[in-house]
């Protein structure tokens, strides 16, 4: 079905944050932003409360490429209504490429074969535990050698005949394999893997003071979720799909419409807190249902 109050993204400088007052709710229950735009100011509370003291909530940052934002960046400060589907700029938790790590896989690699000493050949190498020694046979080598041969040239017998070669030296001690070289990657071709970072667990309390490190000093905010019936504001800040059935919640089980909170910075970083409850799936179909394990 999807949220009842529609879903969008509001844009803006921050004006203001404060916590739940714990007179008020017993516990911290919601960080509230208030954003600046055009059209006045905004109240954007992100839900962190799990009703239950001993149950936590679960949250994490996120760093984004900031790139892969640049289309909703380019709004005007304000609401906006999207559709909740990839194209329009909406946010899935579980399927969103922008909210993921990328990790580049070849499709093969190359290292040097390893091979035992002493090798027979290993052509335009010198082994790195070994030094080269010259050793040079005279004339008499090599006149006894033609003799024994049964040559008779003036020049074998009279000339004065140096050469030298090139010997390698065994190392001292029992030796094993070559050590190989660092891993070489060689392919032009291979495949991306997309990688979800693990959540937090812990307390409301816990998870704004991550939620209140992601928003310092921003340039400019970006606040996903529901817009308020009254008033100006932005609330279901957390994930909108995955609730079990029948557990009340479920009926606004959809993708491609999860809140999120995200903060860019004049250096042209951004990061994204994400939040939701211990309940929710992290495996949904397409109606945002959980799918079982």
């Amino acid at each position: 079905m999807g949220l009842r109050d529609g879903y969008g993204v509001l844009l803006g400088t921050l004006a203001g944050y404060r916590r739940d007052d714990p007179n008020d709710f017993g516990r911290y229950m919601h960080g509230v932003l208030t954003l600046a735009t055009p059209a006045g100011q905004y109240k954007c509370a992100v839900d962190v409360d799990t009703q239950h003291g001993t149950v936590p909530i679960h949250w994490r940052i996120q760093p984004l490429r900031s790139a892969e934002w640049a289309t909703l960046f380019a709004l005007p400060d304000g609401w906006h209504p999207l559709t909740s589907t990839p194209s329009s700029g909406a946010v899935d938790y579980i399927r969103d490429p922008r909210l993921h790590e990328l990790l580049y896989i070849p499709d093969y690699a190359e290292e040097r074969v390893r091979v035992p000493f002493p090798p027979r050949e290993w052509p335009g190498y010198q082994l790195p535990h070994q030094s080269p020694i010259r050793r040079t046979y005279d004339q008499a080598e090599f006149v006894e050698a033609a003799v024994t041969t049964g040559s008779t040239s003036a020049a074998a017998t009279e000339t004065k005949v140096e050469t030298s070669m090139e010997l390698l030296r065994a190392p001292v001690g029992p030796v094993g394999d070559i050590v190989t070289t660092t891993l070489k990657l060689s392919s032009s071709v291979g495949k991306i893997v997309a990688l979800r970072t693990a959540w937090n667990a812990g307390s409301s309390a816990q998870a704004l003071l991550d939620l209140e490190a992601v928003i310092s000093n921003p340039q400019r905010v970006m606040v996903f979720g529901a817009p308020f019936k009254v008033g100006r504001g932005v609330h279901d800040v957390h994930q909108n799909q995955g609730d079990p059935l029948g557990g009340g919640h479920d009926e606004e089980n959809a993708i491609w419409q999860d809140g999120i909170t995200i903060a860019f910075r004049s250096d042209g970083t951004a990061s994204a807190f994400m939040n939701k409850f211990h309940g929710q799936a992290d495996a949904t179909d397409n109606n945002g249902h959980p799918i079982p394990p």
